[in-house]
């Protein structure tokens, strides 16, 4: 602490300064500096949070623009006309709503059309499901199943 007329260095505890006897009066001037000390500590909570907000921002864009590497690795591995893509698709309508096509003759691109019900069969393929657990959940993620006495579960 200083004393304000001589600016001597004096004890926080002295009531007078021994240089040139004036009255210290108590400031605040020991707060402000501890909310100095604490800027720094503010500024680095407020810098970390945006860091942490970026990175979770980038991660989530990077991870949605990037195709899933498994999804292609099975859609390139076992294309969607192969035969045995097209026999399971035979038991199905196209669900896309907005044709009547058989799933394996319908090739539109709708949401939920012909060629997403074709990759999940191919997918599901691949990963070594068997017919009719295909079928099943063909019928349970999509619908469309033709008529059940028709079905072929071999």
């Amino acid at each position: 602490m200083k004393c304000e007329k001589c600016g001597r260095t004096i004890t926080k505890k002295s009531k007078f300064c021994p240089y040139c006897g004036t009255p210290v009066t108590p400031k605040t001037s020991s707060k402000k500096e501890i909310s100095r000390s604490s800027f720094p500590v503010g500024y680095a909570v407020i810098f970390i949070g945006i860091g942490i907000i970026l990175g979770y921002s980038i991660f989530k864009f990077t991870s949605k623009s990037q195709p899933n590497s498994m999804s292609n690795s099975f859609q390139t591995r076992l294309p969607v006309q192969s035969a045995a893509v097209l026999d399971i698709a035979r038991e199905f309508m196209c669900p896309c709503g907005s044709c009547n096509d058989s799933l394996d003759d319908c090739t539109c691109d709708m949401p939920r059309g012909a060629v997403e019900v074709k990759s999940f069969i191919a997918q599901k393929l691949q990963e070594n499901h068997k017919r009719a657990h295909i079928i099943e959940m063909v019928q349970e993620k999509y619908g469309g199943l033709k008529s059940s006495s028709n079905l072929r579960l071999r």
